[in-house]
């Protein structure tokens, strides 16, 4: 049986060695992913690769992983972050929809953060972030 065109482009474009020293070199992506549960992913279709795999075992410039891993560690100092990482089904993270999610809640958390006079912390249960302005809560 042949494989798969995906499957065949990903072995061939994904650099694995690149993946590995931008996990090293990016903290707070380093600390969220692991290697290896990235390279699991290889195996299911119809990707083939996790898509932060892809990008950062193919993409050339830094800029994105500058900015996700300032997001990874603005939402790390948030209230309830560890209990909000604790709680997760660590498998999921390796979802497409969970990825793509957990990405724009850490984009609408430095959001929010950056107004004067809004707190914002994780919570366990939905929504995800309590947003509070003058200690009145707004969302």
């Amino acid at each position: 049986m042949t494989e798969p065109a995906q499957k065949i482009l990903v072995e061939k474009h994904l650099n694995w060695d690149k993946a590995r020293d931008r996990l090293s070199q990016y903290e707070y992506i380093g600390k969220h992913y692991t290697l290896k549960a990235l390279q699991e992913c290889s195996e299911k279709s119809p990707y083939y690769c996790h898509y932060l795999a892809w990008r950062l075992g193919t993409w050339e410039n830094e800029n994105w992983f500058i900015f996700f891993n300032q997001i990874l560690n603005h939402g790390s100092s948030l209230s309830n972050w560890d209990k909000k990482v604790k709680a997760e089904d660590q498998s999921k993270r390796y979802k497409y929809e969970e990825f793509f999610h957990f990405l724009w809640e850490l984009q609408v958390a430095k959001f929010f953060s950056e107004i004067v006079g809004v707190s914002v912390e994780w919570t366990l249960s939905g929504p995800d972030l309590k947003i509070s302005s003058n200690g009145n809560v707004v969302g």
